[in-house]
C-alpha cells in the first residue's frame, strides 16, 4: 500500500469519547482492516458520524453494510490491492 504516499493517515492513540466523535466527523474515511471482527461497533459509530468506511468483509461486518457499497466499501481480508483501490475510491 505504499502507493498512497505519506501523510494520508494518522494514528491518534487513545482519545476521550468526545474527541473520537469529533475526529470521526471530520475524517475522510475510517479504515478497519481486521482479519476477524465480531461486530464492529466503531464502524457503526463512523456511519453515524457521516464518515465513510473501508473495512474487511469478516465476521458480522458485512451485515452492517447492506446493501453493500452504500455505507462503505468492503474488501476481503489480506487483499491489499483491493484495500488500496477502495481507499483511492473514497479519498
Amino acid at each position: 500500500m505504499g502507493g498512497l504516499g505519506a501523510g494520508h493517515g494518522a494514528v491518534l492513540g487513545k482519545r476521550p469519547q468526545e474527541a473520537v466523535a469529533a475526529e470521526m466527523a471530520r475524517a475522510t474515511v475510517l479504515v478497519s482492516c481486521s482479519r476477524a471482527e465480531t461486530f464492529g461497533c466503531v464502524l457503526l459509530e463512523a456511519r453515524a458520524s457521516g464518515c465513510a468506511v473501508v473495512a474487511t468483509r469478516t465476521g458480522g461486518v458485512p451485515e452492517l453494510f447492506q446493501p453493500e457499497n452504500i455505507f462503505g466499501l468492503l474488501v476481503n481480508p489480506d487483499d491489499e490491492p483491493a484495500l488500496e483501490k477502495a481507499l483511492r475510491q473514497v479519498i
